[in-house]
C-alpha cells in the first residue's frame, strides 16, 4: 500500500511540475493598419519578443479570417521606446495564407519572414516598444 501511495505521489508531483514548466506566449497586437489596429482585410497580426539562438527577435503570427486564400505582404518596422520607427534594411515580404488559417513563426520554424532580428534594426530588446507592419496589404 505504501508503494502505491508513493508512486501516486511521485506521478502527481512530476505531472504538476510539467504543467508548471509550460509557458504561454503573450501575443501582442501589431500595428499594421492606418488606424493603429492589428487587422486589415480579414488578416490579424500579432507578435511577441523573445530570444532565438542568442538573438533578440520578434516572432510574428498571422491569422486569416477570410473564407479564401490570401497573400499578405508588408515591410517590417520596429518602433523603439522613443517612438522612432526603424525600417532597417526591410524589404517587402509576402506570405501565402490558406483560408481560415493561422501561421506563426518559431525559432525552429521554416518561415523566416515571421522572425525579425532586432539587431538588423540597430535595436536592443530593452529599447523595443512595438512591431508595426508598414504598407501592409492583403491580396486575394
Amino acid at each position: 500500500m505504501k508503494i502505491k501511495t508513493l508512486i501516486t505521489f511521485v506521478a502527481l508531483l512530476l505531472s504538476s511540475s510539467f504543467l508548471k514548466s509550460q509557458t504561454s506566449i503573450n501575443w501582442q497586437p501589431a500595428a499594421i493598419s492606418i488606424d493603429g489596429t492589428n487587422g486589415f482585410q480579414g488578416v490579424d497580426v500579432y507578435y511577441y519578443l523573445t530570444t532565438c539562438n542568442s538573438n533578440d527577435v520578434v516572432i510574428l503570427k498571422l491569422i486569416n479570417h477570410n473564407p479564401y486564400d490570401v497573400k499578405a505582404q508588408w515591410k517590417s518596422v520596429l518602433v523603439g521606446n522613443n517612438d522612432k520607427e526603424l525600417f532597417g534594411k526591410s524589404k517587402l515580404v509576402s506570405l501565402k495564407l490558406s483560408a481560415k488559417s493561422e501561421v506563426e513563426g518559431s525559432c525552429k520554424g521554416k518561415e523566416a519572414v515571421l522572425i525579425v532580428k532586432l539587431s538588423d534594426y540597430g535595436l536592443k530588446a530593452s529599447d523595443f516598444r512595438i512591431f508595426a507592419g508598414s504598407a501592409f496589404d492583403v491580396i486575394k
